[in-house]
């Protein structure tokens, strides 16, 4: 109850969850003094409602609005901060893009991570549900009085604590295991206690996935042994070199990688998809986790370079409002800024395997895979490329790069796994080592 002199003002309801979400946005910084992002911020497969950075911590706040109560809080709570963690990448770039500045995963405070929930009501459930210091989600009551007055509430804040006192590593490896017991203590009283260490072992399983995993043998219909039997795992935002002379194997890893062949026998685990065995309807969540550059650039001469790069988010069913805010921002990235209506042969071939590198990242992958991405550049712009994917993975992005250029290779201080007549000869970080 609010008072104005002796009247007491009615309570008022916000019409839905968007008039909410606009005034809280509106009002974010003087409510909770943090820098408001953006609306809607689409990541994979997955849309929050607003993102915010609280300059003091160095971290993202992730913030949703919630006008009816059916929602399970500490469920959504932990998807979106495993969202977050996952894709530190997208969230730092956006950043970046919005604000104009260079800021890189290392400068984020990520144990300072945080879920805001606002509404206008929580329910009982909600309340003892989230009503534990070691959940890391935030409760913010926004009631609405008549003439637009607004009253704030913090219901649950976890101030400084960091996340890793929330059960969380880095890996997030006890997230069922929390989940389980704050959202369904009635039904886990009823599970044995084999059935939740083998649910919890089965989780920190997949967790723990390589972005690329190996280990196979390629025999082609014609009789030619492509791949003998090579093995390599390669780990989330890793940069490695793929080395090794013409013929000894690296274009058929290539191809098994995105998925054009499938192994004779063995396994190739893409970021979480079994290359052998993933059915056609997985296939475009597949292709949203890998970006491929190509040596001859293959882009399409008569469209502009905003086309290519739509067409590329249409074919994994990117909206139109997608397609318009991630389109500007990766040319941004990777310097053309403003090139959007130029057709490739108005550009440089530094420039086009630049829209090549752009195309590759529109819809932001975990992993990029470039093949022989500088065969057809002079050594200054192949230079310029490599150190543009080098930043790159500095942001989190997973890169392997398949090359012959020994130079090249020696620049950089990289992993380097060197092929030769289809088998691993060589594996390990610094210089290109010729094959014997």
């Amino acid at each position: 109850m609010i008072l104005i002199g002796n009247k007491e003002l009615k309570q008022d309801d916000f019409k839905n969850e968007k008039e909410l979400q606009k005034y809280f946005e509106n009002n974010l910084e003087q409510i909770l003094g943090f820098k408001f992002i953006c609306t809607e911020f689409t990541v994979g497969n997955f849309r929050v409602d607003s993102l915010a950075f609280d300059a003091e911590s160095k971290s993202f706040k992730i913030i949703e609005y919630k006008n009816v109560k059916n929602h399970s809080l500490v469920d959504q709570g932990y998807t979106y901060l495993k969202l977050l963690l996952e894709r530190k990448a997208d969230f730092v770039l956006q950043y970046n893009t919005i604000t104009k500045s260079a800021l890189t995963i290392n400068d984020i405070d990520w144990s300072q991570s945080r879920i805001i929930f606002v509404s206008p009501t929580f329910t009982p459930y909600q309340l003892n549900a989230t009503d534990f210091k070691n959940i890391p989600v935030d409760l913010i009551k926004v009631t609405k009085y008549e003439n637009n007055i607004i009253d704030i509430d913090f219901i649950k804040k976890t101030s400084n604590v960091k996340i890793e006192e929330f059960g969380i590593e880095n890996e997030q490896r006890e997230v069922s295991k929390e989940i389980k017991v704050y959202t369904e203590e009635d039904h886990l009283n009823k599970v044995s206690e084999g059935t939740q260490k083998l649910y919890e072992l089965i989780k920190s399983k997949i967790l723990e996935l390589d972005d690329i995993d190996i280990d196979v043998k390629k025999v082609y219909d014609n009789g030619t042994e492509a791949l003998k039997g090579i093995s390599f795992a390669i780990e989330d935002g890793e940069f490695a070199f793929l080395v090794g002379p013409s013929g000894s194997g690296k274009s058929t890893i290539i191809k098994l990688l995105t998925g054009e062949i499938v192994p004779t026998s063995g396994r190739v685990m893409v970021n979480g998809f079994s290359m052998g065995r993933i059915s056609d309807r997985q296939i475009p969540y597949m292709r949203r986790t890998i970006g491929v550059i190509f040596q001859d650039f293959r882009l399409i001469m008569n469209k502009t370079v905003w086309d290519n790069l739509s067409l590329a988010m249409r074919a994994v069913g990117a909206s139109p409002k997608e397609i318009k805010n991630r389109i500007p921002y990766v040319l941004e990235l990777v310097g053309l800024k403003g090139k959007e209506q130029n057709y490739p042969d108005q550009l440089s071939g530094g420039e086009q395997q630049r829209v090549a590198i752009a195309r590759a990242l529109v819809n932001n992958p975990s992993t990029i895979v470039a093949d022989e991405p500088t065969g057809n550049l002079d050594p200054n712009r192949s230079l310029e490329i490599m150190t543009l994917l080098e930043r790159i993975n500095a942001l989190g992005t997973t890169v392997v790069v398949v090359t012959h250029e020994r130079g090249l290779v020696n620049h950089f201080d990289k992993r380097v796994i060197t092929i030769n007549d289809g088998i691993v000869a060589g594996d390990g970080m610094g210089q290109y080592e010729v094959a014997r």
